[in-house]
């Protein structure tokens, strides 16, 4: 399944909530079509709902993604990091190369998560009932672990770039654990602060993460969403249901429902993923309206990776970059 690709970003325009909201909507509508797939209500206009909400989820999945991808190419003036104009100094030409590679990551990151929508949006058109579903889900079963194999690689990759951002964040995943001198020097206030701060595990609850360690926790939930899809995909295959009622009869009916099982239970777990990546988005949009009126009381919406504007980041940030 598809899902944002995490960026920081100067400014959050209105269309970054729609693109947010697409992949919580497929996920939504892939619980509720999977449950259509039961034995128990299994008939020609069952399966035709069912597989409607698939193509319809696949539709959301493939959107988002794309116009991510978009986004990458023609609006890059609104990202934080940015690649500088290049300069005589050496230190320049690292951070260049630098950015540059990270934005060609998540260029590659978007890419991977259209081609993997692309992949269900296909395979859902083949679950449609015909007197050829056979062979159709057959093809169809094949697309969807292409998916989500292309799916979790695209998560591994935004995994690995939410990790490598944070390494220049003030707050979060390195100040959580064990920050880096370079992030917060022993007996300094940053040090101070990454003392103080909470555990993880707590943030988690407080729902106080920062971007950055949202993002790694929405990859993670994706990574087992994708693992689940596949196991639920492998029980649906034609020719193993067919053999389990050559064994004995009645025994393709618990294949039957493990396989709805794993896609509801998988459905759930993308959801919550997606709903992990809006967010983001929403508190990134609240935190920036708070700044430009001066209210920070709220913990909740204004935990980021940046203590700073947004004209101070670009520059911590680019100090942080170089070697």
């Amino acid at each position: 399944m598809a899902k944002l690709t995490f960026r920081r970003v100067v400014h959050v325009l209105h269309r970054y909530y729609a693109v947010a909201g697409l992949p919580v909507l497929g996920g939504v509508l892939f619980l509720f079509g999977s449950l259509f797939f039961l034995p128990e209500a299994a008939s020609h206009r069952s399966h035709v709902i069912g597989a409607t909400c698939f193509i319809a989820g696949s539709v959301c999945y493939l959107v988002a993604p794309l116009m991510d991808f978009v986004e990458l190419q023609i609006n890059l003036s609104n990202l934080v990091d940015q690649i500088p104009q290049p300069s005589s100094g050496d230190d320049s030409q690292f951070e260049i190369l630098y950015k540059s590679q990270l934005l060609q990551m998540q260029r590659a990151t978007a890419l991977l998560f259209c081609v993997a929508g692309v992949c269900f949006l296909a395979g859902s058109c083949l679950f449609y009932p015909s007197r050829y579903s056979t062979t159709w889900y057959t093809h169809g079963d094949w697309l969807y672990i292409t998916g989500c194999l292309l799916s979790g690689m695209g998560s591994i990759f935004a995994l690995l770039t939410a990790v490598e951002l944070g390494k220049t964040a003030k707050t979060g995943l390195w100040s959580s654990w064990s920050a880096p001198p370079s992030l917060s020097p022993p007996g300094g206030e940053d040090g101070e602060q990454a003392h103080q701060m909470p555990s993880l595990l707590r943030r988690v609850c407080w729902l106080t993460l920062s971007d950055e360690e949202a993002t790694v926790l929405s990859c993670v939930l994706y990574l087992v969403g994708n693992t689940l899809f596949v196991c639920g995909t492998l029980l649906f295959f034609p020719d193993i249901l067919r053999r389990a009622r050559e064994f004995e009869v009645g025994w393709d009916v618990p294949l039957e429902n493990g396989a709805v099982f794993f896609f509801a239970s998988g459905s759930v777990v993308f959801t919550l993923g997606a709903g992990v990546d809006l967010g983001v988005v929403v508190r990134s949009g609240r935190r920036e309206h708070a700044r430009s009126d001066g209210d920070n009381s709220s913990l909740w919406w204004h935990c980021s990776s940046h203590k700073k504007g947004v004209g101070e980041d670009v520059g911590e940030a680019s100090k942080l970059v170089r070697p």
